[in-house]
């Protein structure tokens, strides 16, 4: 079932690119997913031929896998590749970030940050300014963060799309010393964040910055958010991910087909 939903996702974002293209004479950056695991891989040896292997997994299930097929990478649009990318986020976060970070004796948390958004706005305006925003605002963080000992970050981006539209928000675990003040981080944070904002014409509520402590949040939960993956729970707020709104147009929803390609424009 897992295999034919995949499927399923992948042919209804290639018709939703396809009949995007025959409409506006543009390509979206991503369209490469048109052709993920539809073609050989371009250095295959053997182009008449498909090949499928048969592994046993973990759980003792038997798994079918295409081989030497071409992959986009799109982790953010196509159904195929944002789950293995998922898959290989997590596998690293808990195999490889967290022993380093526990060897280095340091601390994560996670920062996330949102601003106020529209349905009936442009949403590749919107998204062009909220990253710039969100650039101005780690330039403007830098001495801030090196107070807390930070040493690195890893971001996962979530872009569900719900009444209000594009939600876009990024969850950074950010590594740093223990025993910071996170506290008066937070109270910095929140500033810079609403000023970079408003600096690209953009605003949020009261729950534009939100900061999780060191060990009261799971740190691969993150990593599915890079591919807007869908086996997050259900939101109480009516936001759907993008991979759940191709299964609606496939459905014959339309409108959850047209919130996909304005959601893979402005992402672009």
């Amino acid at each position: 079932m897992r295999y034919h939903e995949i499927q399923i996702r992948q042919h209804q974002a290639a018709r939703l690119l396809a009949r995007n293209f025959k409409n506006t004479n543009s390509s979206i950056i991503g369209s490469g997913l048109m052709l993920c695991r539809r073609c050989k891989w371009f250095h295959t040896k053997d182009p008449e031929n498909a090949r499928i292997d048969v592994f046993e997994h973990v759980d003792g299930r038997y798994v079918a896998h295409m081989r030497d097929v071409a992959t986009c990478g799109n982790a953010h649009l196509c159904p195929y590749c944002g789950l293995v990318l998922a898959s290989h986020n997590s596998a690293w976060i808990e195999q490889v970030l967290i022993p380093a970070v526990e060897v280095s004796q340091k601390t994560m948390s996670l920062l996330t940050l949102t601003a106020f958004h529209q349905r009936n706005s442009d949403w590749t305006v919107f998204a062009e300014n909220f990253f710039l925003a969100l650039s101005t605002f780690y330039k403007n963080m830098r001495r801030d963060l090196a107070a807390i000992g930070f040493i690195g970050r890893y971001r996962g981006l979530e872009s569900p799309v719900g009444p209000n539209g594009l939600h876009l928000h990024p969850h950074d675990l950010l590594v740093h010393e223990p025993g910071a003040d996170l506290k008066a981080f937070y109270k910095i944070a929140d500033k810079k964040w609403r000023a970079a904002l408003k600096k690209h014409g953009l605003r949020c509520n009261r729950h534009g910055v939100h900061l999780k402590e060191p060990g009261t949040f799971d740190p691969c939960y993150i990593a599915k958010e890079v591919a807007s993956h869908d086996s997050k729970d259900k939101s109480n707020y009516g936001l759907r991910v993008l991979l759940e709104l191709l299964s609606l147009a496939a459905r014959g929803n339309e409108q959850a087909g047209k919130d996909w390609i304005r959601a893979a424009h402005a992402l672009q």
